[in-house]
């Protein structure tokens, strides 16, 4: 048991900032969803470090640790019905992740219609992640 059961958490994070926020939430018992692509985060392939770079395609020793003690779930936010099933889950989050960087370069929210509905932004909160490496 942790302090945070009962906490649900929906992580839309990458790389390794917002990743480590839900992580450190995961390591004191929130429920934490973690939701990439279909294609994965782009962590999986890479190499975080000289001394541990990924193996494979397949796996990275830096997914792992950010992403430990976390439920997996791969969503198309590109195609309608994943997006209203990012919104159904996120009715049922206490939290919700992400790097608003992605956001604001790629302009997702505005070609994707990714908004907080009332419903959502009444009872979730959000803590979004901007940090640059250098």
């Amino acid at each position: 048991m942790g302090q945070l059961d009962g906490v649900r958490v929906v992580d839309l994070s990458t790389y390794i900032a917002a990743p480590s926020c839900a992580r450190i939430l995961a390591s004191y018992g929130a429920d934490v969803i973690k939701v990439e692509s279909p294609k994965g985060d782009d962590l999986r392939a890479a190499q975080v470090s000289y001394f541990y770079p990924a193996e494979t395609s397949e796996y990275s020793f830096g997914m792992d640790v950010q992403n430990a003690g976390k439920k997996g779930l791969a969503l198309n936010l590109k195609d309608p019905a994943g997006m209203e099933a990012m919104m159904k889950l996120l009715e049922t989050a206490d939290v919700f992740v992400f790097r608003i960087l992605f956001f604001v370069k790629s302009r997702q929210l505005e070609r994707h219609s990714f908004y907080f509905p009332p419903t959502i932004s009444q009872h979730v909160l959000i803590l979004c992640s901007l940090l640059k490496g250098f």
